[in-house]
């Protein structure tokens, strides 16, 4: 007994959790929330009185209880309580992941090294997979992806690889853009980009463009022609791989002859009326006008987009209208949480995101830089987006979360 209290406090075991991290992600949920649960279990198991005291009296932990609290009222407001109650109860697992794995960061911070070695190992292993996939239509494991002309690589029959990769590949190069590895940084950014353009996933690989062109207006050790140069090459790139591909599920497809279709001679709201996001997203809007202050109850976006009410024949594809959420994180907060929620919610998210950027430019922490981008590109609105509440989700973002508020050069 006593040696494996020994081997549960030792600092080798939390850069162990941490680093198979990605892994359990992909994996599925069950081995990923398995490993949540042990963080969680292993922050319990070693934390002392005073450093309790420390997180209670924290203001980012108390802003995280906040949106817990206002889920919990607006409980007793939903339209399906029974729905909503195992969502809004359980929620609180997520902040007591957050304060996890902030716990676990700092008790690793001198040897992060070695989680994010890991971690880039795992990666250039997904790459490759990635590549034998896009050449020879089966990965290394004999997997076909589930969707012609996109890559799901190790997750098999899961589409999420291109989420799991914006999860976690900036905090790898933001690591090593910190310890001066400025070629290796700006490596990981380029390749990392010809990954997400073959994977062929619009969204994601819009957010990754963005988020690099973020952190270049961040970074201070390339002059403005070089910055420009190395933007450049990505988006010189980008074109040069979509425009020649070939095939009825092209990149070219994807990236060009399907958004300028929609697109083509109609208005911003006509074009989205004409897909099935945009049936979401119209759903999604009148529920809100119906609930404007509390909205109809978190998780109920499943069940009240098939009332009648919000049958609309201007929406293509109006029989398509329902689905688990909005697939919009700024809908799914409107509909489901409404004005209060959406203020509560993205006031505070937003007031911690601020205050991180003005840090950043008094100590330069580019590793913390890097997880507050990501939850920036989280936020950027009408991009379609995964559900906030869901656990491969949720896990990545805390996680991205924990590195934010975690200043390691103090």
């Amino acid at each position: 007994m006593q040696n494996l209290k020994k081997y549960l406090t030792n600092n080798n075991f939390s850069v162990f959790l941490l680093s198979i991290y990605p892994l359990t992600l992909a994996l599925g949920s069950f081995v990923s929330e398995f490993l949540n649960f042990s963080i969680i279990f292993f922050f319990l198991f070693n934390v002392r009185k005073n450093e309790i005291v420390k997180i209670i009296n924290n203001k980012i932990f108390i802003f995280c209880i906040i949106i817990w609290f206002y889920f919990i009222v607006n409980l007793f407001f939903s339209n399906f309580f029974y729905e909503s109650f195992p969502r809004a109860i359980f929620f609180v697992r997520f902040i007591f992941l957050f304060i996890s794995i902030f716990y676990l960061l700092n008790k690793v911070r001198y040897k992060l090294f070695y989680v994010i070695f890991f971690w880039s190992i795992f990666f250039s292993f997904v790459y490759i997979d990635l590549l034998v996939q896009y050449f020879f239509n089966k990965n290394l494991f004999n997997q076909v992806s589930p969707w012609p002309g996109r890559l799901s690589g190790i997750m098999g029959l899961n589409l999420k690889i291109a989420h799991l990769i914006i999860g976690f590949v900036p905090l790898i190069a933001g690591f090593f853009y910190q310890k001066k590895k400025f070629i290796l940084s700006l490596s990981i950014f380029f390749f990392t980009c010809l990954m997400l353009i073959i994977i062929n996933e619009r969204s994601n690989t819009i957010r990754f463009l963005i988020f690099t062109f973020l952190f270049f207006l961040f970074i201070k050790n390339y002059n403005l022609r070089f910055k420009a140069f190395f933007l450049f090459s990505i988006i010189f790139l980008f074109f040069t791989i979509v425009f020649f591909s070939k095939g009825q599920y092209s990149l070219k497809q994807r990236y060009w002859i399907e958004p300028f279709a929609a697109f083509s001679n109609k208005s911003i709201l006509d074009s989205l009326k004409g897909t099935v996001y945009g049936a979401h997203y119209f759903t999604a809007i009148k529920i809100f006008q119906n609930y404007p202050v509390l909205g109809s109850g978190i998780r109920t976006f499943r069940i009240e987009c098939f009332k009648e009410i919000y049958d609309d024949k201007s929406l293509y594809f109006n029989n398509q209208r329902c689905s688990t959420h909005p697939h919009q994180i700024y809908f799914e907060i409107l509909s489901e949480l409404g004005i209060v929620g959406f203020v509560v919610f993205f006031g505070l998210f937003f007031l911690i995101i601020f205050e991180k950027i003005i840090n950043f430019f008094k100590n330069r922490n580019y590793q913390s830089l890097s997880a507050t981008l990501y939850i920036l590109v989280v936020f950027l609105p009408l991009l379609p987006s995964g559900s906030f509440f869901v656990s491969f989700g949720a896990t990545i973002f805390w996680i991205n979360f924990s590195f934010m508020v975690s200043n390691f050069n103090e």
